[in-house]
């Protein structure tokens, strides 16, 4: 029976723990351990932790007496005490489906030259109760090319949630830890290092909810869209810097990435001016331009330009107009944005 080692970080996510950790200690045909790091939460995540770990011997509890930030505790975590066949880093506020674990060990032992193995997600909006997912006991796997991987990145960004996302433990070991470096980006910055290593496996499988919060769609979320991009593209850039001789087709995949972002912020940019009554929409058309300088050739510059022209009024008016007449209502278009119960994840065609 492979052995799996979870990490479950929480900083104040008390109040999801349980269901969290209930969902990893129900996995069928693997030994699991669990390591909750409670980063000096200031809620109910002590208690609720405590008492997870009297209640069963595989679950470990560990609280810091001081803020470590989500990095150095997910190393502490994943290189410091991980030991088993596998590892997962499982934040406190998202679940596995039922039987992810055994799907995964399965798949990286049928291909031991893969260092992780890839499934799909299910959207967990808040506190809505989640979607119903039935145990698929053998699903449909694929062994990616490192190579493929990682132009995947380039060309539409990171698809895949964290929790989706199991490793070989002996590779992560010989890898290291999370850049620290990567606040925002770091999971992907450590997938696309393994890819450099090996093949990936894909897993044709629902394998964890992933949880969107309120704060997801703050007043803060389009600054912090953009500044993940920035980060998105210094980690590609550090990628490049490390593995563009063994790759090298990696620094024209690079280049590319940073043309479609910009030409995704400046849609956003189109988008936030029409739909919001604020000035969002200028910060993000600058952050298109520093990464095409080439705007002014894009004809969604130029209907920003009309958009502009007319003016938000008239475009309101329009807009209620057009959406009466069809019956459907207006939908903001964020970056990123999912709804509940919608799986993403990227299978291979």
């Amino acid at each position: 029976m492979s052995t799996v080692d979870v990490v479950v970080p929480c900083y104040n996510y008390g109040r999801y723990l349980r269901a969290c950790v209930d969902s990893i200690l129900t996995q069928r045909d693997v030994d699991v351990r669990i390591l909750i790091i409670d980063d000096m939460s200031n809620d109910s995540s002590e208690e609720v932790g405590r008492a997870l770990a009297r209640e069963d011997a595989r679950v470990t509890y560990r609280r810091h007496t001081v803020n470590q930030g989500h990095i150095k505790t997910f190393n502490e975590g994943i290189i410091d005490w991980a030991t088993a066949d596998y590892t997962l880093l499982l934040s406190a506020d998202d679940m596995l489906t039922p039987g992810a674990l055994a799907r995964a060990a399965q798949a990286l032992n049928r291909h031991p030259e893969a260092g992780l193995v890839c499934g799909m997600a299910v959207s967990q909006a808040g506190d809505v109760e989640p979607v119903a997912v039935a145990d698929a006991s053998d699903p449909e796997c694929r062994l990616v090319p490192g190579r493929t991987f990682i132009k995947r990145f380039c060309d539409f960004g990171n698809q895949f949630a964290s929790p989706v996302v199991i490793v070989r433990t002996s590779v992560q070991h010989r890898l290291g830890g999370y850049n620290p470096k990567m606040r925002h980006t770091s999971d992907m910055e450590m997938w696309m290092r393994f890819a450099c290593h090996g093949p990936v496996v894909i897993l044709n499988a629902k394998q964890a909810y992933y949880r969107w919060h309120n704060q997801n769609m703050s007043s803060h979320y389009y600054a912090q869209a953009i500044s993940d991009r920035r980060e998105q593209m210094e980690t590609c850039r550090v990628i490049l810097q490390e593995q563009g001789d063994r790759i090298p087709e990696l620094q024209g995949w690079v280049a590319a990435m940073q043309r479609r972002i910009g030409r995704e912020l400046l849609i956003t940019a189109s988008n936030s001016f029409t739909l919001h009554h604020d000035d969002d929409w200028k910060e993000i058309l600058a952050a298109a331009a520093e990464f095409d300088p080439h705007l002014l050739l894009r004809r969604d510059w130029w209907k920003l330009a009309l958009k502009r022209v007319i003016g938000r009024s008239a475009l309101h008016t329009f807009r209620r107009q057009l959406h009466r007449s069809n019956g459907r209502s207006i939908r903001d278009c964020r970056l990123d944005w999912t709804n509940h119960g919608e799986v993403t994840g990227w299978w291979p065609a």
